[in-house]
């Protein structure tokens, strides 16, 4: 702060040192010169001036509104800038270019006119019909031989004129100066020059005002004194006296460049200047920011660039309490951009530098204007075109480039203070000094601001919860031969064996059910009934596909030749260990596909391979509950009455004590199958499923330890573990898990166990088993890995690289693996935790190639320095490890099917992303993917009845402006419409914006038929109705598959058949509300009629008959998607039915 005359400051500044004088003191400046007004040396061109008949109210300032109001053919609708106008031309150069607006509205340019070698003018031209059209004039003060350079305008909110600069002639040497009008508003009055004799070598002014009545004036230079510069500033805080002015400098003892100022007042007394300058020290060009303050109180504060290359030629624009600063910037090779930097605080805290134009060409000689928080900024692109960018939301997002000057022109002048900027009034302009005709002339253009011009597509939004899925079903068998069945890992292994040795393999079939056939066919079924038509399919086809090779081995098997077989079903793969000769046979053989080396799984254990046996057991305190349990929020999920309870979670691992006292109540029952120790050891082949190694017994003490001997570890504290003991093994122990885990009824599957970089025979057998675990309607939580980057970017391990049900990355195929990373309590992402993305270039798979990959993890969980149940009863010490973090997930996961066991894959990932905690880079990223998750808020997202759907807002090419969208509201305020994202935005001119939408039907009210609202988009364009609207109608069958238990009279005709998907018969229930002619008959999807069941007059009432899922001819029907159709002469009505076999 600056307090009061003859302060000397002294301020370290980085490697520099600086000393900053501070001095105020009274000029006493000679006054009163006359001006010789010039008159141009060839005619002007006669313009239009404006016209009477423009009313306006008292105190009303003019804008181009009004003015377009009486004059709508000065509109120029060319987005986004007017052709290039060139004001009054005088037949001397003119330069040095600068904009302000009086208080009638008045558009002025200052400019300069070089009479000969060493005699300058003074020039304004002013535009009284918004940029449409300019008059001019120019003054001359002083005799042959004075040169007025540098002029720089400023206007007072009364309306009077400053012209600051220098003057050059007899008896000056850039002396400061400055002109005035003595009638407000009038540039014709500009007569009088005000020259500060003692303040020589001034350069480069910059003025600004504020205030309305007491006038507060200030102009910056750059004072040049040998080895020691300073920047001057001339003020006075009454612009109505010019004999009252203040000088004060800071003094460096280095060169200075250019200097720029802006000014704001607050709280009416303290008054805060932004100075912006360059500054040359220790070889290298630097640009300082600097608050300062007059007649307030506050500290001078200041920073500086560090680029080691030159950063120079400053501009400052400061309004309200919004500062900013842009400069121009080398950023190698002589190239270069525009800098920029804002303030929110009036200059006390400003925000990272920026570079906003970032492009391959160099841009010089910026220059800033605005209001508040929208700025714009014009540079000089390419030495020859004036560009210009603005900003809605004060620097943080910027518009596209737009080329300013005509195209083609490529006729800018490129020097500082070529180009001025100044936004007013809802329009920009710009002018410039230009040299298309060969002499240096001033060229102007203006644009207006904020005329988006919106449109959206699609027209109306549709949520059709009777609609059936269209096109044809997918072919249900796919086949594949490939080139070279043996992977070449197997290949390579081959050639380091014996001939007798023994080999364990994976043979994947040449053919399988295709996963995209099962998805079409359990599209409309509940998750239970996807399962189960899902496993009749892939069983039927493993026998059918799997008969002769099993036949070939067994064989083998006999002669010696094969040691073990182990069919799969999902993916259908065998797993055998034979000889190499009997590869070489497979590798002939029609039905096989590919055969790769069978790999051990590895435990994605604890990092720093640190002992389990030797981690200090932890003594909990009564009734804990462990961090990463809280983290997301699972106890308040636990209050609403959701614990897991009932839900099975499949547990692949290296087995679980299933005695400990945290677990043991609460296990799957496996009596029914003959499995009393709640699961099955495929390992050992037995029903003794005992964990011998300690990582099982973690990971199912988060998912579902209970807290019985003092800590809660588990998210899911009454969910089923089904024990499944797989390590140490490989395919041949995973993939029996699996097939048991989908035939025993487990409800989702978790596994911290997998390749690291598998070969790609078993990478794909991962990906078609995770297929058919998605087909069948089950989520599989998996651990990332704890490879960090290592072997990126297939960093991510199988099966946790296989796609998830929603995929981060679009395009490619969608499959049931989510995968998790591993945070610590404050929510950063551990540094060993496997990174994304991942890439799918297989022989089968090659729908995410890298780059970009497929974006991987899907979603973080707690899993550094987590407690869980142990070996021996008690809890484990601080472990760490994506295996840790992926139960968390998978407890999340029983906690959502406890409050919905309907809930599909599709709405499981939905659901976890669209409520995950956002830690890293904002929306989804390669290392959290969609981030924390969080227990309680997925919970409670899940609903019933929820569609998602998405309309593109989008700002036409005929836009001048970007579109800025306020605000989204509903005109009915319907509750079936949930979530609408994002609500406010800006969009690009010729650009669009996603938007999503999502509707409930659940306690919505909704009514049978069509149900319309309308989404109201609030914005800035200003060619289209304000807002736009989006019609949205949701269309309700008003009679769900199991949601009466009888029809009611409703004013027609209605059909219900139970149950829904049937497997042997189905009860159809029927209401005619007066006697009619009834027809009842089933299609299939080509719409062919396969079944009449009724064809006969009847009367009103309710009606009930019993169907045997048979045709015409008292044939069973395949499984598929029908239609119920019912007439009666007046109503047509129709039901889907789904049959399973």
């Amino acid at each position: 702060m600056i307090s009061a005359p003859n302060t000397l400051k002294c301020v370290e500044g980085g490697m520099m040192s600086m000393i900053m004088l501070a001095l105020i003191i009274g000029l006493s400046p000679v006054g009163g010169e006359s001006a010789v007004k010039l008159v141009p040396s060839k005619a002007r061109v006669h313009k239009r001036q404006m016209p009477l008949k423009v009313v306006m109210e008292k105190g009303e300032r003019l804008t181009p509104e009004i003015w377009f109001r009486f004059h709508p053919e000065d509109r120029d609708k060319s987005p986004p800038w007017s052709d290039d106008i060139q004001t009054p031309p005088w037949n001397y150069a003119e330069n040095y270019t600068s904009m302000a607006v009086d208080a009638t509205g008045k558009i002025v340019i200052g400019f300069n006119l070089q009479i000969n070698a060493n005699t300058y003018a003074w020039g304004l031209k002013w535009s009284t019909d918004f940029g449409v059209t300019w008059n001019d004039a120019a003054w001359w003060f002083g005799q042959s031989g004075t040169g007025f350079h540098f002029p720089e305008i400023a206007i007072t909110d009364d309306g009077k004129y400053y012209l600051f600069g220098s003057r050059t002639g007899p008896g000056y040497s850039y002396n400061a100066c400055f002109a005035f009008t003595s009638t407000n508003n009038d540039p014709n009055s500009c007569g009088n020059v005000i020259t500060f004799t003692t303040l020589t070598d001034h350069y480069y002014p910059e003025a600004v005002t504020y205030g309305n009545s007491n006038q507060f004036v200030i102009a910056s230079y750059t004072r040049e004194t040998t080895g020691s510069d300073s920047v001057s500033c001339l003020y006075n805080h009454d612009g109505s006296n010019n004999s009252s002015w203040l000088q004060m400098w800071f003094t460096f003892d280095t060169e200075l460049g250019y200097t720029s100022i802006g000014v704001n007042v607050v709280g009416g007394i303290d008054t805060i200047l932004i100075h912006g300058f360059d500054e040359f020290a220790s070889g290298d060009w630097n640009v300082y920011g600097m608050l300062d303050t007059l007649n307030g109180s506050g500290t001078t504060y200041y920073w500086w660039t560090t680029n080691t290359n030159p950063d120079v030629a400053p501009r400052v624009f400061f309004s309200q309490n919004y500062a900013y600063i842009a400069y121009q910037s080398d950023v190698g090779g002589g190239n270069y951009d525009i800098m920029f930097r804002y303030s929110t605080d009036n200059g006390s805290t400003w925000g990272d530098i920026v570079d906003i134009t970032n492009d391959a060409g160099s841009e010089t000689y910026c220059r800033l204007s605005g209001d508040a928080e929208k700025i714009g900024c014009v540079y000089i692109y390419g030495g020859n075109n004036l560009r210009f960018l603005y900003s809605y939301d004060n620097g943080q997002n910027w518009s596209n480039y737009e080329q300013v000057n005509d195209n083609g022109s490529n006729s800018v002048v490129n020097e500082y203070s070529s180009a001025s900027l100044l936004y007013t009034s809802g329009r920009w302009y710009a002018s410039w000094t230009d040299n298309r005709d060969g002499n240096n002339n001033i060229y102007a253009s203006y644009r207006d601001m904020g005329q988006g011009d919106i449109t959206h597509r699609p027209d109306e939004l549709l949520f059709d919860y009777t609609s059936e899925a269209q096109g044809p079903p997918p072919e249900k068998i796919v086949s594949f031969h490939p080139t070279h069945k043996i992977d070449p890992k197997l290949k390579d292994h081959l050639a380091s064996v014996a001939k007798n040795d023994f080999v364990p393999i994976i043979i994947l079939l040449s053919s399988k059910v295709n996963h995209e056939w099962l998805l079409y066919q359990v599209r409309d079924m509940d998750r239970m009934s996807r399962r189960e038509f899902v496993l009749n399919e892939l069983r039927k086809y493993q026998k059918v596909s799997q008969g002769q090779l099993l036949s070939f081995l067994r064989e083998e098997k006999m002669r010696g030749n094969v040691r073990r077989i182990v069919p799969i079903m999902v993916g259908n793969a065998v797993y055998a260990e034979v000889k190499p000769d009997v590869i070489k046979e497979l590798e002939t053989r029609p039905d096989v596909g590919q055969i790769g080396l069978d790999e051990p799984l590895q435990k994605i254990g604890m990092v720093k391979d640190d002992s389990y046996f030797n981690l200090a057991r932890w003594i909990p305190q009564p009734t804990s509950i462990e961090w990463g349990v809280r983290k997301i929020n699972a106890p308040q999920v636990w209050a609403l009455g959701y614990t897991g309870a009932g839900v099975v979670v499949a547990h692949l691992d290296s087995g679980c004590e299933y005695t400990h006292p945290d677990l043991a109540d609460h296990l799957w029952d496996g009596t029914p199958h003959g499995l009393p120790n709640h699961g099955y050891d495929f390992v050992d082949n037995d029903n003794d499923p005992m964990d011998e190694d300690g990582h099982g017994t973690n990971t199912a003490g988060i998912i579902a330890g209970d807290g019985t001997s003092g800590d809660t570890t588990g998210v899911a504290p009454d969910a089923q573990l089904m024990i499944l003991r797989i390590y140490p093994g490989g395919t041949a122990q995973m993939g029996p898990a699996i097939d048991s885990a989908l035939s025993w009824g487990a409800d989702l599957l978790s596994t911290s166990i997998g390749w690291r970089d598998p070969n790609n025979t078993l990478k794909d057998w991962n990906r078609n088993k995770c297929n058919d675990i998605y087909a069948a309607g089950l989520v599989y939580s998996t651990a990332a890995g704890n490879e960090g980057y290592t072997n990126w970017p297939n960093a991510i391990i199988a099966p946790a690289c296989v796609p998830p049900p929603k995929p981060l990355t679009p395009g490619g195929g969608r499959s049931s693996a989510i995968a998790l990373a591993a945070t610590n309590s404050g929510d950063a992402v551990a540094a060993w935790s496997s990174r994304g993305p991942t890439e799918w270039n297989t022989s089968n798979y090659n729908d995410y190639p890298y780059p970009p990959g497929l974006l991987k993890p899907d979603l973080a969980a707690p899993g550094v320095n987590v407690r869980s149940t142990a070996l021996g009863g008690g809890y484990s010490g601080l472990i760490s490890g994506t295996s840790y973090a992926q139960p968390h997930f998978a407890g999340m996961v029983a906690l959502m099917l406890q409050r919905e066991p309907l809930l599909n894959p599709d709405a499981i990932d939905s659901i976890a992303k669209m409520t995950a905690v956002d830690i890293e880079a904002i929306g989804d990223d390669s290392l959290s993917g969609s981030g924390r998750i969080d227990a309680l808020a997925a919970v409670q997202a899940i609903s019933e009845g929820v569609k998602q759907g998405t309309f593109w807002v989008i700002n036409q090419a005929t836009a001048t402006g970007l579109l800025k969208v306020d605000s989204i509201t509903q005109a009915q305020n319907k509750p079936w419409i949930l979530y609408v994202n994002p609500t406010s935005f800006t969009v690009q001119i010729d650009d669009s914006q996603q938007v999503t939408v999502q509707t409930d039907t659940t306690g919505a009210g909704c009514v049978a038929g069509a149900n319309w609202d309308t989404l109201l988009i609030w914005s800035n364009s200003v060619f289209d109705d304000n807002p736009e609207r989006v019609p949205v109608q949701l269309l309700y069958p008003g009679i769900g598959v199991e949601e009466m238990s009888s029809l009611q009279l409703k004013g027609g005709i209605s059909i219900l058949a139970r149950p829904n998907p049937l497997h042997l018969d189905a009860e159809i229930e029927f209401l005619l509300p007066y006697q009619s002619k009834v027809a009842l008959s089933l299609y299939d999807q080509t719409g062919r009629k396969v079944r009449t069941l009724i064809d006969k007059e009847m009367v009103a009432g309710l009606h009930r008959i019993r169907w045997k899922g048979d045709d015409d001819r008292n044939r069973p029907l395949p499984a598929g998607i029908y239609f119920l159709i019912l007439e009666d002469g007046r109503e047509i009505k129709s039901q889907k039915l789904v049959i399973i076999r």
